[in-house]
């Protein structure tokens, strides 16, 4: 049984189907995003947002690329695919530092951020929901959700029993993936979680 592909679901460019881009830009984060499946209304509004920019380019898939700020141009981490026997993306700082990586095995992908997430299946660590519009992650016990949306991703944290939109994924037009999200995310320690999350899922390897 065999996941969706967000690019897909989205509408955004899908190299299998290539007449399904969206060719306009994201908007900015919203205090009161598009309710999905039974996801509610948030109460109160966004807290104040950065944007992070993915700059592969072509098949509109996260590939080999600087993760950098959308305003100062300030790199945070680099994406690097090679091949180590299986092929392995791995998820750097500037410096060089390895914080994380994938390894695609044929079985499926197997995931490790050092320090916060251990070695396990892809699947395991971001399981998709039954009716294939969401995957699920937990950071340092608490629970998050990956929302798949026409325009764009959508991540959701808790609050209260409420659900907290915390970001957002969305492809620009000239290729780019952008990520916006809550200062939340930057302030936690969860960032690189959900750096290695967008690079997992925004890959057609990426199933089930």
């Amino acid at each position: 049984m065999y996941g969706i592909n967000p690019y897909a679901q989205a509408g955004w460019y899908n190299p299998a189907n290539p007449s399904s881009i969206n060719e306009r830009q994201g908007p900015a984060m919203s205090s009161q995003p598009p309710t999905f499946g039974a996801l509610p209304y948030p109460d109160a509004p966004s807290p104040s947002t950065k944007r992070l920019v993915f700059t592969s380019q072509g098949a509109g898939l996260i590939q080999s690329c600087d993760v950098v700020d959308a305003d100062t141009r300030l790199t945070y981490y680099k994406i690097k695919m090679e091949g180590r026997g299986y092929d392995y993306t791995s998820v750097q700082r500037p410096n060089g530092t390895q914080v994380g990586y994938i390894v695609w095995k044929p079985q499926g992908p197997e995931i490790e951020l050092f320090g916060v997430i251990g070695t396990q299946n892809a699947r395991d660590w971001l399981p998709l929901s039954p009716d294939q519009s969401s995957r699920f992650m937990q950071f340092h016990g608490k629970h998050y959700t990956w929302q798949f949306a026409r325009d764009a991703m959508y991540f959701y944290g808790y609050t209260l029993n409420r659900h907290q939109q915390l970001g957002k994924v969305y492809p620009a037009k000239d290729g780019t993936t952008v990520f916006e999200a809550s200062e939340l995310v930057f302030n936690n320690g969860m960032l690189e979680s959900v750096i290695l999350a967008i690079t997992l899922i925004l890959s057609e390897r990426f199933r089930g």
